[in-house]
């Protein structure tokens, strides 16, 4: 399978279980939140760094240095940002990322929602692996000028 059907498949996929997700009452923050629990299992940790998907760090600031190069070295997303990290709150702008077909299609079917992002379970996973605090997502954004997405996260 050549890379953008691989691609068009995964979006494919997420946004149809998302949807069936969303129909059951459960937000995209609440999804995100349990698949980053799930992501510190030892199993599914395992597999993050078989597939170079773990992130390193001691503390907010290396983490998301971490996060940072992994995503420009996975080549997920064409560039990653943090314009906000003081304290327990952080902004990440993904642009061009390669879920963006399944986030369009849950946008134009659900209004105001938070959709649920590997990449910040993988972070919130870390963050909460390595600093002790629970990490959640209180607002998103989209731009369809520079096809980006925001994510403010909190730490508490």
């Amino acid at each position: 399978m050549e890379y953008k059907e691989l691609t068009d498949v995964s979006n494919l996929i997420i946004a149809a279980i998302m949807r069936s997700l969303f129909r059951m009452g459960l937000s995209g923050e609440l999804i995100t939140t349990q698949v980053a629990d799930e992501y510190d299992s030892e199993d599914l940790m395992d597999l993050l760094e078989d597939s170079g998907l773990k992130l390193e760090g001691a503390d907010q600031g290396t983490i998301l240095n971490s996060f940072v190069e992994l995503m420009n070295k996975l080549g997920a997303v064409q560039d990653v940002s943090v314009p906000t990290n003081s304290g327990n709150t952080m902004e990440i702008v993904l642009k061009d990322c390669v879920f963006n077909t399944a986030a369009k299609l849950l946008r134009k079917n659900l209004d105001n929602y938070i959709p649920a992002c590997s990449w910040m379970s993988i972070l919130a996973s870390t963050m909460k692996r390595v600093t002790g605090n629970t990490v959640s997502i209180s607002h998103y954004s989209w731009d369809d000028s520079t096809n980006s997405c925001t994510f403010k996260i909190e730490m508490e």
